[in-house]
Formats: structure tokens, sequence, C-alpha cells
């Protein structure tokens, strides 16, 4: 109806001259698409039929430079396509595009038209401004009734892309077999390289097309002789095999013999490098191992692959399979001959990974095969210090069985596995421990000792423990405390009153042989923390010195509570000050943080500074001087408070009286929480 008010338009010149259009006929939309365009596109043959008797031009283009016949050839509707060949239309106009006739067929599988356009004059072997040909853009498009049209009528195989890429080489980058076979049945060439020498067989590896890969390396296989440089492609094929999972694959690499066509060919298993690497340093093995295809594994280790080969972090495939816990593989490794010691570029072993995952049964293969249980990686962890952070009594009762030092030390900070089931509050691990031979008594280079640890946990029951096996209260730590001081700071009345009932020392506890090095005895601790612990020394000892003075400001116990703000202390000790007494005032509160020289809380607005090389050791600007003999050669980082005023070191009355309201409780609980998690997790 459209066309023929269109055509009604249409105006001739004179009565002898051919009709000529008037401009209606021409009308585009935006795209620059027209009326016959539009026909073609949607298949309206009737249309179509119309506006080619009224003569239109069939050469316009629009604004893609595309034709009516281009769009007629997207449809593929033969009776408009053949119209147009009949109308004389132009099948080659200009540089051809790949939004040429020929090229829009192809991309959209339309044989039929193809075989229209070649018997109609249409070239075979037309050849894109991009440099692809029409036979390779069929295969990259993957249509295999295209490309049997195309080479029925004389596409030649080997017509190269701007790159040099064969029909064959798209075909296999493209993974499509069917086209593959289907031009090596015409005589494609299998060696025939690209611009950057890729034959078809790489650019099916390259691409992972294992099934395309299988079939051109038997077809390379029946031509290709030991000389040829191609054999070299076959290392990269066993390792698409294994990371695939293609056990098929892998079989025919291993097994296939020598060619009877070709007397020089070498066996595969002579060929192919099984132990080659990708790119991210993984053999075929730990490849297969990694993900899980024991049949491919197996195969590997019957072809006497390297099992101690590593990958890009040094993990051998034992530890592969440790770490995802399989005990098939892992027994098929281990029956290999494989090093159960052998560690990462972190120094983990298949049996510290084995007790990350708690698995039982692997600890117990891999310790079967003589894994050492003490061997630690590099972050200082070993299999047993695991195994106690896990409180996994079993594998405990495993390790020790096999030998595992009970007093090893680990982590970073050197603690042991009795400190760290004290930490956990683990009463049946801490008696396991000193039953099987743990010594109680051990130093620490860098924490406090097994009884002192106790002592800041409030656990009475291992306290007991710890004594019955012999632990000594006396021991003093790098700072010369004993578990006397650590028991009167933290105000742990119950706990000193049992120290001191089960000490031979008795009443010298308050003599000079108990101060440490900041010249602190066991009254100036006290003060520091709890009245009643006070009270009780006192008591104990009627003879101490209350009005003692410490070595480092010359303060005595009372302004040493006065300073931690424990002013119940400073009331109670009011009738024992001594003449001209100044009592400073409380230090600013730096929340949980204690310093380690004097176990107070650190107050003020100084600098502390904190131990590079110790477990979580601080120590106010005030005790620091200390670490030449406690520390020495440890390095310290100077941290700045950068908040509040000094306090000053005087108080008034007012002042004096307002110490009436007691802060004890905030003071008196232990803050190595922290410091304990931190341990654990390192």
């Amino acid at each position: 109806m459209m066309v023929n008010r269109i055509l009604k338009r249409w105006k001739p010149n004179n009565s002898s001259s051919p009709l000529k259009p008037s401009l209606y006929i021409y009308l585009a939309d935006h795209h620059g698409l027209t009326a016959l365009m539009l026909a073609a596109y949607q298949g309206y043959e009737p249309g179509v039929k119309k506006l080619l008797a009224a003569g239109v031009d069939k050469d316009l283009r629009d604004t893609n430079g595309r034709t009516a016949l281009s769009w007629g050839a997207e449809s593929g509707q033969l009776d408009i396509l053949t119209q147009f060949t009949k109308s004389g239309v132009t099948l080659e106009n200009g540089p051809v595009t790949k939004d040429s006739p020929m090229f829009i067929a192809v991309e959209n599988g339309k044989h039929e038209a193809i075989k229209l356009f070649l018997a109609n004059g249409a070239d075979s072997n037309e050849v894109a401004i991009d440099g692809d040909s029409i036979l390779c853009y069929a295969v990259i498009c993957g249509h295999i009734e295209c490309v049997k049209v195309l080479i029925d009528h004389g596409a030649e195989l080997e017509n190269r892309s701007t790159y040099r890429q064969t029909a064959l080489s798209f075909a296999a980058e493209k993974g499509n077999l069917e086209i593959v076979k289907l031009l090596l049945t015409f005589g494609a060439r299998l060696e025939a390289q690209d611009a950057e020498g890729w034959t078809p067989l790489i650019w099916a590896l390259k691409c992972e097309h294992p099934k395309v890969v299988k079939f051109l390396l038997g077809e390379e296989v029946k031509s290709l002789s030991a000389k040829d440089r191609y054999m070299e492609q076959l290392n990269s094929t066993m390792t698409l095999a294994c990371n695939t999972g293609d056990g098929d694959l892998v079989n025919q690499l291993l097994n296939l013999g020598v060619n009877p066509n070709a007397q020089d060919a070498l066996l595969l298993r002579n060929g192919v490098d099984v132990n080659a690497r990708n790119d991210a340093g993984e053999t075929p093995l730990s490849l297969a191992v990694r993900l899980g295809f024991n049949d491919i594994t197996e195969c590997l280790l019957c072809a006497k692959v390297n099992i101690e080969i590593t990958n890009g972090v040094e993990e051998t495939p034992l530890l592969l399979a440790v770490r995802y816990e399989n005990e098939f593989v892992i027994r098929l490794l281990l029956d290999s001959g494989a090093n159960a010691n052998a560690a990462s570029n972190t120094d983990e072993t298949p049996l510290l990974s084995a007790m990350r995952r708690g698995n039982q049964d692997i600890i117990k293969l891999l310790l079967e095969k003589n894994a050492n249980a003490d061997k630690a990686n590099n972050s200082n962890e070993t299999p047993l210090s695991l195994a106690v952070i896990y409180g996994n009594m079993d594998i405990i009762r495993l390790l020790l069985n096999k030998g595992a030092s009970i007093d090893q030390e680990w982590g970073k900070y050197e603690q042991t596995c009795l400190l760290q089931a004290i930490y956990a509050e683990d009463e049946e691990l801490v008696l396991f421990l000193l039953e099987s031979g743990a010594k109680p008594e051990r130093e620490q280079n860098h924490a406090r000792n097994a009884l002192q640890e106790a002592i800041w946990w409030g656990a009475e029951n291992n306290l007991d423990h710890l004594l019955f096996f012999g632990a000594s209260a006396r021991t003093k730590d790098m700072q010369g405390r004993t578990s006397f001081q650590f028991a009167a700071q933290i105000g742990a009345l119950f706990l000193l009153e049992r120290l001191i009932k089960e000490s031979i020392e008795g009443l010298n506890l308050l003599g000079p042989t108990f101060h440490d090095l900041q010249d602190r005895d066991l009254i100036h601790h006290a003060f520091a923390g709890d009245l009643k612990v006070v009270q009780m020394l006192l008591e104990l000892d009627s003879h101490s010195d209350a009005g003692g003075l410490e070595s480092i400001k010359n303060w005595t116990p009372r302004q040493i509570a006065s300073y931690n703000k424990h002013n119940k202390i400073v009331e109670f000790l009011e009738l024992l000050s001594i003449p001209d007494e100044v009592l400073p005032s409380a230090g600013i509160s730096h929340g949980s943080l204690v310093c380690d020289g004097c176990n107070c809380k650190i107050r003020g607005i100084r600098f502390h500074f904190h131990c590079q090389n110790c477990a979580d050791f601080d120590f106010y600007e005030k005790c620091k001087f200390t670490s030449d003999t406690t520390h020495p050669n440890h390095e310290f980082d100077e941290i700045d408070p950068k908040r509040g005023t000094e306090p000053k070191h005087d108080v008034s009355p007012q002042q004096e009286g307002g110490l009436k309201q007691d802060d004890y409780s905030s003071e008196n609980q232990s803050v190595y929480e922290d410091s304990v998690k931190h341990d654990v997790a390192t």
C-alpha cells in the first residue's frame, strides 16, 4: 500500500524517456535506510519486486555502507535475493568489508544465499579490507555448511588473514572440531604457521580445547618426524590435559608409539616432557593433584614423573595433596617415595599443613613415613605448637609419642606449650603436659614464666599443679620480678597467701633479696595494686618499711599508689607517710596499656616505648632506663601519646580529699589478654 503510494508520485519527464523516480522514492531514515533496504531486510517480497520493477537504484548505501542486497543477505530469503540477482545488482561494489553481501550471508549462516551469490559471479576467495578471507570468516563464525559451500566452489584453504592465520588455525582457536576435521579432509596444512609461528595445535593448546588437541595430536604424530620442531608443542599439551582433567589425553601422550609411516619418529614418552611447567610454574603433576584428578595423578606417577618438583611457591605435590586433604593421593605419593619433610618457600611442611586441618588420619600417615615432628616453618611454628593452640589432645599425644620435644620454643617470642595451655586456661592440658615432662621452671626470654602467667590469669588449680611439679615462686623474670610480686600487684590475695604458705622463704619475702631491677620490693608492688594485699603484708611483717624509696624517682609506696589512682591505699597509709611527702596526681590513663617494667598501668602524657623483640612489652618513660640491663640489644619504638597535659606532682588538700573516691576495681583486672591473643595468632 505504502509502496504503491510512493510509486504514484513518480513522474516521467516525457513519454519517450524511461521512468525516473522522484525524490520520494529515495527518502531514508536517520540510518540511511531506504524503502528497498527495509523491504529486503524484512522479507517483504512484493515490495522489493515493485521497487525493482520501478527502476530504483539498487546500489545505494546506508550510513554504514550497506546496500539493499546486503540487508537481503541477512534475512537470507532466496526469492528476494533471486530478484536482486536477476535485476543485475552488483555483487562487488567498491572495497569489500564485513558488511558486503557475501560476508553478511556467511555471518548469518545463510549457506543457500552463498550458493546463489557464487552462482552469479561472487568470488569464493573474497577478502575483506581487514585481511580476513571469506573462508576464514565462515570458520570464525562457526557455520560448517557455509564452509562446505565455499570449499566446494574453490575457496583456497591456505588463504591467510592479516596475521597469517589460516582457516584451520581459526578452527583450532575456536575449538570447532567438526570444522577442523572438514578442513583436514580437504587437505589443510597442519604445519602452517601464523605471523607468531603458531600452528593450529598451538592455538588449540593456548585456547584450551582438549578435544581438538587430541585430534590434532593424533594427526601430527602420523606426519611429523623426530627432527620436526613441532614436537616441542607436546610439552604444553600435557599441562593442558592435567589442567582440564582429561585422562584420555594424558594416556594418549604417554602411550602413543612409533609412527609406522615415519621410522625416525620418537616415542611420545621420550618426546613429551611430563615435568614441563606452565606460566604459573605448575607441572602436570601439581595441577592434577591440586584439581583432584586422581586417575591422572596415578597415571603420571606410573610414568615416573618427578614427584619432588615444585610449583612457583616451592610446594611439592605431597604438600598440595595434604592441603586439599586428598588421602588417596597422599598415600600414592608417599608409596612412590615422596619426601614427607619437603617444605615450601615459607618452610611449611606437609605435617604442619595437616596440623592446621586437624586431619588425624593424614597426620598419622605422615608420621608413619618419618615426618619430622619438631620441624618449624619460618614463623617458628611447630606441629606440636599448632596442636596445643587447637587443643587437640589426641594429636598432642600422637606427636609426643613420635618424639616431639615438649619444651620446644616456638613463635616469634619463643613461648612453650605449657605457657600456651595456661593462656588458654586449659587445666587438663596443663596437667597433661606437666605429667609428660614439661618443665615448669623454664625461664622465658621474652615473656613471663609459667607460674607468673597462672597468677596473672587467676588460675588457682594451674597454680597448684605448677607448684606440685616443682615451680618456684622465687624465680625472677627479665625485670627481676618474682611470682610474689605479680600476685601482690594484681591484688590476688588468695594466691599470694598460697605462695607464702608453700614457700620456704616465709617472712623473708619483704627483704632485699626480693627487690626487682628497679629496686622495688614486694610492698611497692602491692601499693600499686590492692589495699587488702597491703594490709596483709604489713600484718605479716610489722617491721616492713611503708616509707621505703624505690630507685627511679625515689617514690614511697604511698606515692606510687597515688600516681596509680589507688585512693584507698593512699588513705590507709596516711599515718605512715614520711615527712614532706608530696603526692603526685594520678597520671592520665592510656587505656589498658601496662608498663612491663613496673607492672603498673601506663599513666601520664610522656612517651612510652614498645619493644620490637618481645611479646607486647612496653616501658613507661620512667622505667625505660632499665632496658639496658633487662633487654640488652633490643630495639624500641618511641610512642607519643599526643594528648593531655603533664600532671602536677603535688596534691592540694581538696585533691587529696578527693582521693577517697576509690578507683580500685578498674586497676584489678589483667590486661595481658590482648598480648596472649597476639601470641596465639603468631
